[in-house]
C-alpha cells in the first residue's frame, strides 16, 4: 500500500486499475486512498473456495463515479459509470483474464460440454 500511495502522489492519476491483488481479507478502509473512490470485487481463484483475489478500480472522487454492474457470468471484473454530460455516460472497468480453463474455457463452452 505504501508503494501505491507513493505512485499516486507522484503521478496523480485519475484512474487506477489493479488485478490479481490478494486483498480479499483486507477491509476497504485499509485500502483507501484519499480523494479516490474504491470499487472492488473479490473472487475465488478456484472453485473449491481456496485462495481468493481482488480486482480493484480507484477513481478520483471529483469525477463522481457510480458503481455499474453488467449482467455476465464472468465474476472477475469491476465497473463504474461516469456522467460526461446530460446525454453521455462513460463506462470504466477492469477485468482479469482467468487462466483457469475449467472455470471459463476459451471456446465459450462450459466444462464437460
Amino acid at each position: 500500500m505504501d508503494n501505491l500511495l507513493t505512485l499516486v502522489e507522484v503521478y496523480k492519476p485519475h484512474i487506477i486499475a489493479i488485478t490479481e491483488s490478494l486483498c480479499c481479507d483486507i477491509f476497504d478502509s485499509e485500502l483507501s486512498i484519499p480523494d479516490y473512490d474504491l470499487f472492488r470485487i473479490d473472487t475465488p481463484l478456484d472453485n473449491k473456495g481456496g485462495v481468493s483475489m481482488s480486482v480493484m478500480l480507484y477513481v478520483s472522487s471529483y469525477l463522481g463515479a457510480v458503481e455499474w454492474s453488467p449482467v455476465t457470468q464472468f465474476p472477475e471484473q469491476v465497473w463504474c459509470r461516469l456522467n460526461i454530460n446530460s446525454h453521455n455516460d462513460l463506462l470504466i472497468g477492469v477485468c482479469y483474464n482467468s487462466r483457469n480453463g475449467t472455470l471459463f474455457p476459451k471456446n465459450g463452452h462450459t466444462a464437460g460440454q
